[in-house]
Protein backbone atom coordinates (compact mmCIF):
# COMPACT_ATOMS: atom_id res chain seq x y z
CA UNK A 1 0.00 0.00 0.00
CA UNK A 2 2.73 2.90 0.25
CA UNK A 3 3.47 2.40 -3.31
CA UNK A 4 0.06 3.26 -4.40
CA UNK A 5 -0.68 5.87 -1.51
CA UNK A 6 2.58 7.49 -3.43
CA UNK A 7 1.48 6.77 -6.77
CA UNK A 8 -2.09 8.56 -5.75
CA UNK A 9 -0.47 11.36 -3.93
CA UNK A 10 1.80 12.06 -6.97
CA UNK A 11 -1.08 12.18 -9.22
CA UNK A 12 -2.69 14.23 -7.38
CA UNK A 13 0.18 16.70 -6.75
CA UNK A 14 0.36 16.92 -10.68
CA UNK A 15 -3.44 17.89 -11.10
CA UNK A 16 -4.66 14.51 -11.80
CA UNK A 17 -7.33 12.43 -10.39
CA UNK A 18 -5.87 9.06 -9.02
CA UNK A 19 -8.37 6.79 -10.31
CA UNK A 20 -7.02 2.59 -10.71
CA UNK A 21 -8.12 -0.26 -12.61
CA UNK A 22 -8.76 -3.66 -11.12
CA UNK A 23 -9.53 -6.81 -13.15
CA UNK A 24 -8.96 -10.51 -12.61
CA UNK A 25 -7.91 -12.18 -15.93
CA UNK A 26 -9.91 -15.45 -15.70
CA UNK A 27 -9.22 -18.20 -18.06
CA UNK A 28 -6.42 -15.38 -19.59
CA UNK A 29 -4.19 -16.00 -15.93
CA UNK A 30 -1.07 -17.99 -17.30
CA UNK A 31 -0.50 -20.79 -15.55
CA UNK A 32 3.24 -19.76 -15.68
CA UNK A 33 2.76 -16.89 -13.72
CA UNK A 34 -0.25 -17.82 -10.93
CA UNK A 35 1.01 -22.08 -10.85
CA UNK A 36 -2.44 -23.25 -11.20
CA UNK A 37 -4.92 -23.80 -13.87
CA UNK A 38 -6.30 -20.69 -15.06
CA UNK A 39 -10.10 -20.35 -14.20
CA UNK A 40 -13.52 -19.38 -15.90
CA UNK A 41 -17.11 -19.28 -15.26
CA UNK A 42 -17.27 -22.26 -17.31
CA UNK A 43 -14.76 -25.20 -18.51
CA UNK A 44 -13.29 -24.14 -21.95
CA UNK A 45 -9.96 -24.36 -24.02
CA UNK A 46 -8.00 -21.17 -23.02
CA UNK A 47 -5.07 -22.55 -25.56
CA UNK A 48 -1.89 -24.59 -24.41
CA UNK A 49 0.38 -21.29 -24.09
CA UNK A 50 -1.78 -20.62 -20.77
CA UNK A 51 -2.53 -23.90 -19.70
CA UNK A 52 0.03 -26.38 -20.81
CA UNK A 53 -0.35 -28.92 -17.88
CA UNK A 54 -3.66 -29.13 -18.33
CA UNK A 55 -4.34 -30.14 -21.81
CA UNK A 56 -4.79 -26.22 -22.68
CA UNK A 57 -8.06 -26.15 -20.69
CA UNK A 58 -9.05 -24.08 -17.78
CA UNK A 59 -12.02 -25.13 -14.97
CA UNK A 60 -14.79 -23.56 -14.17
CA UNK A 61 -15.24 -22.04 -10.54
CA UNK A 62 -16.83 -22.99 -8.05
CA UNK A 63 -19.68 -21.06 -6.47
CA UNK A 64 -17.67 -20.76 -3.72
CA UNK A 65 -14.75 -19.61 -5.63
CA UNK A 66 -17.05 -17.25 -7.25
CA UNK A 67 -18.50 -16.03 -4.13
CA UNK A 68 -14.45 -15.28 -3.09
CA UNK A 69 -13.43 -13.72 -6.08
CA UNK A 70 -16.82 -11.19 -5.79
CA UNK A 71 -14.73 -10.32 -2.28
CA UNK A 72 -11.64 -10.18 -3.12
CA UNK A 73 -12.72 -7.22 -5.21
CA UNK A 74 -14.05 -5.59 -2.42
CA UNK A 75 -10.73 -5.90 -0.60
CA UNK A 76 -8.44 -4.78 -3.41
CA UNK A 77 -10.93 -2.16 -3.45
CA UNK A 78 -10.53 -1.15 -0.05
CA UNK A 79 -6.70 -1.10 -0.15
CA UNK A 80 -6.66 1.04 -2.92
CA UNK A 81 -9.30 3.35 -1.16
CA UNK A 82 -6.94 3.34 1.50
CA UNK A 83 -4.20 4.20 -0.30
CA UNK A 84 -5.52 7.12 -1.29
CA UNK A 85 -6.95 6.71 -4.81
CA UNK A 86 -10.13 9.18 -5.72
CA UNK A 87 -11.84 6.44 -7.44
CA UNK A 88 -11.65 3.21 -9.36
CA UNK A 89 -12.87 0.97 -12.41
CA UNK A 90 -13.97 -2.37 -12.92
CA UNK A 91 -12.05 -3.85 -16.06
CA UNK A 92 -15.21 -5.58 -17.47
CA UNK A 93 -13.78 -5.89 -21.13
CA UNK A 94 -11.27 -7.93 -23.32
CA UNK A 95 -12.02 -11.13 -22.34
CA UNK A 96 -11.10 -10.66 -18.42
CA UNK A 97 -13.63 -12.25 -15.77
CA UNK A 98 -15.98 -9.54 -15.94
CA UNK A 99 -16.30 -10.23 -19.36
CA UNK A 100 -16.26 -13.69 -19.38
CA UNK A 101 -19.58 -14.14 -17.03
CA UNK A 102 -21.51 -11.74 -19.09
CA UNK A 103 -20.45 -13.73 -21.96
CA UNK A 104 -22.89 -16.66 -23.32
CA UNK A 105 -19.86 -18.20 -25.20
CA UNK A 106 -17.18 -18.23 -21.86
CA UNK A 107 -20.43 -18.73 -19.64
CA UNK A 108 -22.45 -21.91 -19.65
CA UNK A 109 -23.13 -22.23 -16.11
CA UNK A 110 -25.93 -23.72 -15.00
CA UNK A 111 -26.38 -21.74 -10.91
CA UNK A 112 -26.95 -18.11 -9.71
CA UNK A 113 -24.09 -16.63 -12.47
CA UNK A 114 -25.30 -18.16 -15.30
CA UNK A 115 -27.99 -18.26 -18.03
CA UNK A 116 -30.23 -15.11 -17.21
CA UNK A 117 -28.32 -14.17 -14.72
CA UNK A 118 -25.06 -13.74 -15.92
CA UNK A 119 -25.09 -10.05 -15.22
CA UNK A 120 -25.03 -11.17 -11.25
CA UNK A 121 -21.22 -11.57 -11.12
CA UNK A 122 -20.95 -7.87 -11.57
CA UNK A 123 -23.30 -6.59 -9.38
CA UNK A 124 -22.75 -8.45 -6.63
CA UNK A 125 -18.92 -7.08 -6.65
CA UNK A 126 -20.46 -3.67 -6.73
CA UNK A 127 -22.51 -4.38 -4.31
CA UNK A 128 -19.72 -6.08 -1.78
CA UNK A 129 -17.29 -2.74 -3.29
CA UNK A 130 -19.71 -0.19 -2.09
CA UNK A 131 -20.32 -2.14 1.14
CA UNK A 132 -16.80 -2.78 2.17
CA UNK A 133 -15.85 0.97 0.87
CA UNK A 134 -18.64 3.23 1.37
CA UNK A 135 -16.78 6.24 1.37
CA UNK A 136 -16.24 5.62 -2.15
CA UNK A 137 -17.51 7.52 -4.70
CA UNK A 138 -16.55 7.31 -8.10
CA UNK A 139 -16.76 3.53 -9.20
CA UNK A 140 -17.01 2.29 -12.73
CA UNK A 141 -16.63 0.26 -14.77
CA UNK A 142 -15.69 -0.35 -18.79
Amino acid sequence: VPGLRYLASELRNHGALSLCQIFHAGLQAPEQFTGVQPKSPSTMHCGHHLAPSFDGMSRAFTGEEVKSVVQAFANAAKRLYDAGFDGLELHGAHGYLINQFLGSETNRRGDEFGDRSRFRFLFEIIQAIKKTVPGLEALGCG
